[in-house]
């Protein structure tokens, strides 16, 4: 929904704008204020939805900017003066209402600030300034092509699923990061060329290359830094932009290649007259068709890739045990990864292979497993399986293991009161069980219904 709040919003100002059906004077004013309202409408309607919307009016003002630099400069220069002050006006509104939307959209949040655990996003949490930047600059590069070849997907990057870049001589990470942003200035500096000459196409380029970086902005831990390391969700409204700058570059390669190859490589003698299908040159009209094909032929092609990966990750998403197993390919030692799998192989019956992923989480380092230990599952695993004397053992640990979990990022108790009474499931003796049903009693008086029947079947077991 956020997403067709924002397409409206934006296609609003964009068929809306006046220059488009020549208006001048008082109907000027009138489109203009229209447009300016309809856009922050459809933002606040998009805020609603999801806080990534609040980018709607600084898009729309990007887009009048570069339009009023494209028009001051370029060679249909129409009372300059007069389209500045309409510019400026419109930015300042399309501001102040992005403004407003946010302060609107913040007041409405109750409690203290949100927080994360550092696995969330270790990169957010470096202590130094200068390491912190370029560690949360290479997440930029690494959505980007994300964007661009959506194969290596996860439902979880925590962790060091994506190794955190500080060195800028011990990475080699650190000469694509270079070479991404100068690439990126190289494409900033030739459109505002283009765009200072008033060349043709370059206003769209500019729209197709600001929509995916403006609306990656809140997620892109600029403003805030974000409980996440890298997210499918955050690049929904990107890709969007993304296929726009994707038809734009598409249409210029196919007018080029169409020109390389059917235009004429001398300048023909303007006495001679040469017949179209000739060995001379070759007619505009035939050089547009060729473009026209070229361009249809790549897009088809794009489209049948990105096609077949967008339904394979719908079926990965429709399906819990699928949507794991390919996160345990990308992530193989992410604890939150290897938790979920182990739960989705126990669910379905698989106990052998449910037990043998647990253990790998198991057996990661406290940093490493954060807040996602699988104690209770591979514990009521392995009693699943009959092996009483690990699962014993691993029970013991994780009454440990979770007393020291922060209890800021969930209530463990309930945890603890499931292994205190798996360990009274498992007890050698009466005296035994009942201690530790005790303790699991003290620490959860509301029972949900797992520990409900291990705490059952360890009284019908020792008929206390």
């Amino acid at each position: 929904m956020m997403t067709l709040f924002y397409l409206m919003g934006l296609f609003s100002f964009l068929l809306l704008d006046p220059t488009r059906r020549a208006c001048t004077g008082f109907y000027s004013l009138v489109f203009d204020a229209l447009r300016c309202g309809v856009v922050l409408l459809c933002c606040l309607a998009a805020v609603l939805c999801k806080e990534t919307g609040v980018t709607l009016p600084f898009l729309c003002a990007t887009w009048q900017a570069v339009r009023c630099m494209h028009g001051f400069w370029g060679p249909k220069r129409q009372s300059p003066l007069v389209g500045l002050r309409r510019s400026v006006a419109v930015c300042l509104v399309l501001v102040c209402g992005m403004v407003a939307v946010a302060l609107l959209r913040s007041s409405w949040n109750e409690g203290p600030a949100p927080d994360f655990f550092h696995n969330a996003n270790r990169a957010s949490r470096i202590p130094a300034r200068l390491s912190r930047s370029l560690a949360l600059t290479w997440l930029w590069v690494e959505h980007g092509w994300a964007l661009v070849y959506p194969v290596k997907l996860c439902v979880d990057w925590g962790a060091d699923t994506i190794p955190i870049l500080v060195s800028c001589t011990a990475d080699a990470r650190c000469l694509f990061l270079a070479g991404a942003i100068l690439v990126l200035l190289g494409v900033g500096a030739v459109l505002l060329h283009r765009i200072v000459r008033g060349l043709s196409g370059s206003v769209l380029l500019v729209l197709g290359l600001g929509f995916p970086i403006l609306t990656f902005v809140p997620s892109g831990n600029v403003l805030v830094h974000v409980g996440a390391t890298k997210a499918e969700r955050w690049l929904y409204l990107p890709s969007y932009g993304f296929c726009f700058l994707l038809a734009c570059v598409l249409a210029g390669l196919a007018d080029s290649l169409a020109r390389l190859v059917f235009m004429p490589r001398t300048t023909p003698d303007p006495d001679s007259r040469v017949v179209d299908g000739g060995g001379g040159c070759s007619s505009p009209r035939k050089t547009r068709r060729a473009a026209g094909w070229i361009r249809w032929t790549l897009t088809s092609i794009i489209l049948v890739l990105y096609h077949q990966r967008t339904a394979s990750r719908d079926r990965e998403w429709g399906n819990n045990l699928l949507l794991w197993r390919s996160a345990e390919r990308v992530a193989p030692r992410n604890a939150q990864v290897l938790k979920n799998l182990g739960g989705r192989y126990f669910a379905k019956g698989a106990t052998s292979t449910a037990i043998a992923v647990l253990t790998r989480g198991w057996e990661l380092s406290e940093v490493d497993r954060g807040v996602h230990d699988p104690s209770l599952l591979l514990t009521v695993s392995l009693l699943t399986a009959k092996r009483y004397d690990q699962a014993r053992t691993v029970a013991k640990e994780g009454i440990d293991r979770v007393s020291r979990l922060p209890t800021n990022f969930g209530d463990w108790k309930s945890e603890q009161a499931k292994l205190h009474a798996t360990l009274a499931l498992l007890a050698t003796s009466r005296d035994e069980a009942q201690k530790q049903l005790q303790e699991a009693q003290s620490l959860d008086v509301h029972m949900d219904a797992q520990l409900h029947e291990l705490v059952t079947s360890a009284r019908t077991r020792f008929r206390l």
